[in-house]
């Protein structure tokens, strides 16, 4: 049995949890094609690509048309609102390569400006356009940071050249037993 079998066996008995990079696998997915990753491993994982890659796209681009929004809808404290967007919008760049940052709770935050968007009156659309925007702009590159690494282990457990093109960034950890979950634990 190849060390790739026996890992992916281990995986799906819940034995260990697997983990990777979350800057790794988001640039595996956006630093380079479809047709590189195919070539690298044999697989064409058009899906994964298109999310993760639609995603990293979505991010700027919303973050772009909320300042616009800002400097039409605030006037004079866009001046204010404007920067201090910037620095949220870096910090939580920043903060959604750690393995610690989720999608819940800007989830919810999206779902509330989306039903603000959905029952605002016509008077008030660039405000919650803007608002809108902004939180989109933050999910996208949350994201994108967390469905990357799943994709990517995906990947690694049913491809064995993406296994060993990426062996050494490839983190295995045994589960103590009661913790993971079947089918494979979560990731370290």
């Amino acid at each position: 049995m190849t060390d790739f079998e026996e890992t992916v066996q281990r995986w799906n008995r819940g034995e260990i949890a697997i983990g990777l990079d979350r800057g790794l696998a988001r640039r595996f997915f956006t630093d380079q094609g479809l047709s590189t990753i195919e070539q690298r491993t044999g697989e064409r994982p058009v899906i994964a690509w298109a999310l993760v890659f639609g995603a990293f796209l979505v991010g700027p681009i919303a973050l772009i048309a909320s300042l616009v929004l800002a400097a039409m809808t605030l006037r004079v404290w866009s001046l204010l609102a404007i920067p201090v967007g910037l620095i949220v919008y870096g910090v939580n760049w920043a903060r959604s390569a750690t393995r610690r940052a989720g999608l819940v709770g800007l989830s919810f935050a999206l779902a509330v400006s989306i039903l603000v968007v959905a029952t605002d009156p016509a008077w008030n659309w660039a405000a919650s356009a803007m608002t809108f925007t902004f939180v989109l702009g933050l999910w996208a590159v949350r994201c994108t940071y967390v469905v990357a690494p799943r994709f990517l282990r995906a990947l690694v457990l049913r491809n064995h050249r993406a296994f060993e093109l990426l062996r050494e960034h490839i983190v295995i950890r045994a589960v103590q037993p009661g913790e993971g979950t079947v089918g494979g634990a979560s990731p370290p």
